[in-house]
């Protein structure tokens, strides 16, 4: 199998490692073998070889750089790690983006080490990963089995963690165990599990069990083995006999997969318990603090080696119901699969694309017309859509209808997956081009899980038709632009974020180039953070969190037992049934006459129960309240006959007064936590909001810079670069009015819905449009206005008006962010604050008011 560049580079990498790692090792041991000649009775412990190779790799150039949050390029320092016997761990990671071949890359390194013989524990952290590596290591033909077979000359013996084997095995091939990641890493449990109980299957490891000065001389060499309990004073027989010994007595090479699920201090203390002489880790989000990261593989790398699939268009519908949204889907897909048809026709390689879509519902019980279930989008495909029934499948963590199909293969008809949460994790499968989310409760976490299902390019080659090379979300009742950042969000988790800005809204542009920006000369230095709101937790503060801070600590009992002043209102427009009847021709066809539909007028809390599901936090709340209404409009009518004419209308009034009812206690809640200081708003330097010193944009051909009125370009923005295309008529024109004005020292536009927030009693967050600092530098005060821009068609409305009573109240409070030293900017001790909605009449006046103060 061909490697692509960057896998021959992170192989080459690995390999100058290694060769490292074995002089540093030689010199070390050499050197104690010195000193214990100098000092018999006291031998020197090995030195730290693995740091010393670490150390000439650096000082050689040879390791990645990485960038931390302050846009500063540092290089990786060693992280130590020891076994039981105290001796040192050579570990590193190889930091490969989904998709990018981390099992490849994984077995292909033992090619580089060529270990005749020994333990190979191939560690995993999921069932399907598990099925999937093992399945791949079983198949003899299979690339990483032959990259196995390579580095052993042939010699590999694959093994279960339940299997007997042999010290002669051992011995003699490289045995490769692939096991999960909890088999071994549940210490409190371990008296329970195959791993570490005594068993009989490795008789030949240990002396025999009633050999008791044998066992003795083998405990005094390997005196961190588990041991049998005592039985009434008397050496029960040595060493345990369990998986968990034999692994401490050959020190296993390790292989773990997806190693930032392994980064409790738990898990890396009974890994490193295992006494292995080898830990190589792959993920593609490793931490730096935990682990040697020895290759840094950047999405754009598979990006060139075509191993992905992008742009990732995203379509969002807010007011569409569910039913739209997959039609629209599977429009995309059917049209997909036409052109991935021609493209067959004309020479390429066949690929049938698929539509994962994400339910809220898959149980068999579940189905309750509230939720989206499977069973739901199943039907409306084949009755409504035509799929016919052989191209959908299943895939749940109880049914799994794809489980042993080759979906790739020619013969598979599948086109559609339904699943919740099956995929969310070690799946893959290159046809997969559009992934359509139907769940609205946690359509973020779907959004940052899934993203990666639908990345990998066919073949790993870039097709001749466009359609072809890109990926698709479609997401139901979702804002565009939030979702746009939740996938961003999702690329970063699967190690690609230099990829975030090749996620386009629907109808992105093409061509575009990624640039950096850099902030302007004269602010380089500067460390600019942001005030937050934050909540009071024990004797520090955090972020404040809309879930647990406000919401859980509302006073329900008192929202749902208010009284609530409603009338029964206008009865509802008479619901009627159209029938039309269309014959053969010659035979009478037309509409038959509107008739009103029978049916049976008991009113069911039910009914409005659900249409107060998108306002209340749970159903048991929203029963409470509409209990408590019903009670309240039973006595101003004659029986239920007569709510039963107005349900639709009442169902809007008691949503409406529900809402209302909620965020006027949320907001007196928040106003109070203000006055008792259990809500601040200020500075937080330790995890708090900072401008970065750079910044990434996507900026097309024909992008033109904003310049001023003049045509000169701007002076006092932060960043070096301002284009246009990032401000509407109103953004520009207060953007240059700030740059011309002679006590702003420097300004800057906040990217919309993905920068700096405001929390407040509602769960949406505020986002700002400009943070900009006042003062000139010669004595006059700073100050830090953060404004938000609104046109006159906005003014009034609920948003605004909510928007306005947020920053007023903010403000109050900003003697809080008051000091700031030099946290803020270098050299600037103090700092006010000014929080601003400017409208579209008036935003001149009242930016320039606000700047003279």
């Amino acid at each position: 199998m061909r490697l692509k560049k960057y896998q021959e580079d992170a192989l080459q990498a690995f390999e100058n490692w290694w060769n490292t790692l074995k002089t540093a090792e030689k010199d070390a041991r050499d050197y104690a073998a010195f000193q214990a000649q100098q000092n018999p009775n006291e031998p020197p412990p090995v030195g730290n070889y693995p740091r010393d190779a670490w150390g000439n790799l650096s000082q050689n150039g040879e390791l990645p750089c990485l960038e931390n949050t302050r846009g500063e390029i540092l290089s990786p320092l060693y992280v130590d790690r020891t076994d039981t016997r105290h001796n040192p761990i050579p570990h590193m990671c190889l930091k490969i983006p989904t998709g990018g071949g981390k099992t490849l890359l994984g077995t292909a390194a033992f090619g580089r080490i060529s270990p005749p013989n020994g333990l190979l524990l191939w560690l995993t952290p999921s069932r399907a990963i598990f099925r999937q590596t093992w399945a791949a290591f079983a198949h003899r033909l299979h690339p990483y089995r032959q990259y196995l077979e390579r580095a052993c000359g042939g010699r590999v013996k694959l093994l279960k963690k339940e299997d007997s084997f042999t010290l002669q095995d051992v011995q003699t091939h490289l045995c490769v165990m692939p096991i999960m990641l909890q088999s071994s890493a549940r210490k409190n449990e371990k008296d329970f599990l195959k791993f570490f109980r005594d068993a009989g299957n490795y008789l030949s490891f240990f002396p025999e069990p009633d050999d008791i000065k044998a066992n003795a001389e083998f405990l005094r060499q390997y005196p961190d083995l588990d041991v049998n309990d005592l039985i009434e004073g008397v050496f029960a027989g040595g060493a345990k006999h369990s998986l968990y010994n034999v692994l401490k007595i050959n020190r296993p090479f390790i292989v773990l997969d997806e190693a930032h699920n392994a980064y409790t201090t738990q898990k890396r203390e009974q890994l490193c318990a295992l006494n292995p002489r080898l830990v190589l880790e792959l993920s593609a989000t490793p931490d730096h603090k935990v682990s040697n990261i020895l290759v840094n593989i950047p999405g754009r790398d598979l990006k060139q080696e075509q191993m992905i699939k992008l742009p990732l268009n995203i379509h969002a519908f807010q007011q569409a119901d569910w039913k739209f949204t997959l039609a629209k889907a599977k429009e995309r897909r059917d049209n997909l699969e036409a052109a991935a048809q021609k493209a067959q026709q004309d020479g390429g390689r066949y690929i049938r694309p698929i539509m994962l879509i994400r339910v809220e519902r898959v149980g068999n019980d579940q189905r309750d017309g509230r939720h989206i279930h499977a069973d739901d989008v199943r039907d409306y495909l084949m009755r409504e859509l035509n799929v016919p029934e052989e191209h959908i499948r299943k895939k749940t963590a109880v049914k799994d209808e794809i489980a042993d199909e080759d979906l790739l293969s020619e013969y598979s008809v599948v086109r559609y997956i339904l699943t919740k949460n099956a995929l969310q994790e070690g799946w893959d499968c290159s046809f997969a081009y559009v992934l359509t989310l139907l769940d609205t409760t946690s359509a973020t976490r779907a959004l940052t899980q899934m993203t990666g299902r639908v990345l990998r390019q066919p073949y790993a080659e870039v097709s001749k038709m466009s359609a072809l090379n890109k990926s698709y979300i479609y997401c139901f009742n979702q804002d565009v632009g939030e979702a746009v950042q939740k996938v961003k969000i999702g690329l970063e988790k699967e190690g690609m974020g230099d990829l975030g800005d090749f996620v386009r809204e629907s109808g992105g542009g093409e061509g575009a180039l990624l640039i950096t920006i850099k902030r302007r000369e004269q602010f380089r230095n500067a460390r600019i953070f942001l005030p937050q709101v934050l909540h009071k937790h024990g004797r520090k503060y955090r972020p404040l969190s809309y879930e647990s801070d406000i919401l859980a600590a509302l006073d329900w009992d008192k929202i749902t037992k208010t009284r609530t002043n409603i009338m029964p209102g206008a009865v509802d427009d008479e619901m009627r049934e159209i029938t039309a009847r269309v014959d053969l021709p010659g035979g009478k066809g037309g509409h038959r006459k509107q008739q009103e539909i029978e049916t049976d007028k008991t009113i069911k809390h039910e009914f409005f129960v659900r249409r107060l599901a998108d306002v209340a936090p749970n159903a048991w709340l929203a029963e409470k309240f509409t209990a408590s209404v019903l009670a309240s409009l039973r006595k101003q009518v004659e029986s239920d006959d007569e709510l039963f004419d107005r349900r639709y209308n009442l169902s809007e009034t008691i949503k409406h007064r529900f809402a209302d009812l909620m965020e006027n206690e949320a907001q007196n809640l928040f106003v109070d936590k203000l006055k008792k200081d259990d809500i601040r708003f200020e500075l937080v330097a330790e995890g708090g909001f900072e401008l970065p010193q750079k910044v990434k944009k996507l900026i097309d051909g024909d992008d033109a810079p904003l310049f001023q009125r003049n045509y000169q370009p701007l002076e006092k923005s932060l960043y070096e670069k301002i284009y246009a295309k990032e401000f509407n008529g109103l953004e520009k024109d207060c953007a240059i009015h700030l740059d011309g004005h002679a006590a702003i020292k420097w300004w800057h536009r906040l990217a919309a819905k993905s920068d700096y927030a405001l929390q407040g009693w509602r769960k949406n967050r505020v986002y700002p449009d400009f943070v900009v600092c006042v003062g000139d530098g010669k004595g006059a005060e700073r100050r830090l206005l953060i404004l938000e821009t609104k046109g006159m068609h906005l003014s009034g409305n609920l948003d605004t008006n909510y928007k306005k009573a947020l920053l007023e109240e903010l403000e109050k409070k900003s003697p809080q962010a008051l000091t700031c030293g030099k946290i803020f900017m270098q050299g600037e001790d103090k700092l006010n604050m000014s929080l601003r909605i400017v409208m579209e009449n008036e935003w001149k006046y009242e930016v320039d008011r606000i700047i003279s103060q």
